[in-house]
């Protein structure tokens, strides 16, 4: 408090003015296993997900305490490219994968789904003046998000004459078979599993733009895909 003290009668107004656009955002687990707080010059992201993994960041780092994950990298999530500098706020509980899944397909004008590493987790969140961009990188960090790829309006799959066609852009960190499967099922609308030859497969996902149908085909490699208990064309 005393050291705040003196940099706010050094700096003078210089202080009240970063103080007067400061922007806090705070979360606390479902699950209350951990909680995450972080105060910012510009905007800023608190994610708080079951199991204890919480984390806050400023969009462009710093803040005015110490923050969890670095959520500045900016790739191009495909056609919402002309939205990936766009600010978001939004404030969510204890909300399941599809409910924030949706929230994002609103924001972003396009097909969002984000699949978690724990599938039955929920989230808490709360953002302000965030890009949008930096906001689905960092829901990567915990699953997989992918845009485009499903349909909007949704109706029961196909294994027989699946729609392949539709492109994607997709990012996901250490995805193991579960994972997979669970965003091949969003992705297609039915229950898919992959059967790994490795029972040990984690897969770093970073495609742009392709057709779902090339997704499944280099997945394939790892082993056996199957919509609806039957098998998926190659």
């Amino acid at each position: 408090m005393l050291r705040r003290l003196v940099l706010f009668l050094c700096a003078g107004s210089l202080s009240l003015a970063w103080d007067a656009h400061a922007a806090t955002c705070s979360c606390t687990a479902p699950d209350r296993s951990c909680s995450a707080s972080i105060t910012c010059s510009g905007g800023c992201s608190a994610v708080c997900g079951n199991r204890g993994v919480c984390s806050s960041s400023c969009s462009g780092g710093g803040g005015l305490e110490p923050y969890v994950d670095s959520l500045t990298a900016s790739p191009d999530f495909g056609e919402t490219a002309d939205k990936r500098n766009s600010l978001v706020s939004l404030d969510i509980e204890e909300a399941t994968a599809q409910d924030v899944s949706a929230t994002l397909t609103e924001l972003a004008g396009k097909s969002v789904v984000w699949v978690p590493q724990q599938s039955d987790s929920t989230v808490s969140m709360q953002v302000k003046d965030f890009p949008l961009d930096a906001l689905l990188t960092g829901l990567a960090k915990r699953g997989a998000v992918a845009v485009g790829g499903r349909a909007q309006e949704k109706r029961p799959a196909s294994s027989r004459n699946p729609d392949l066609s539709r492109t994607v852009t997709i990012q996901a960190l250490g995805a193991d078979a579960t994972l997979l499967s669970n965003l091949l099922g969003e992705l297609l609308q039915g229950t898919v599993e992959l059967r790994p030859r490795d029972s040990g497969l984690n897969v770093d996902l970073d495609v742009k733009e392709m057709p779902v149908g090339a997704v499944v085909r280099q997945l394939s490699r790892f082993g056996e895909i199957t919509l609806n208990g039957e098998p998926l064309p190659r």
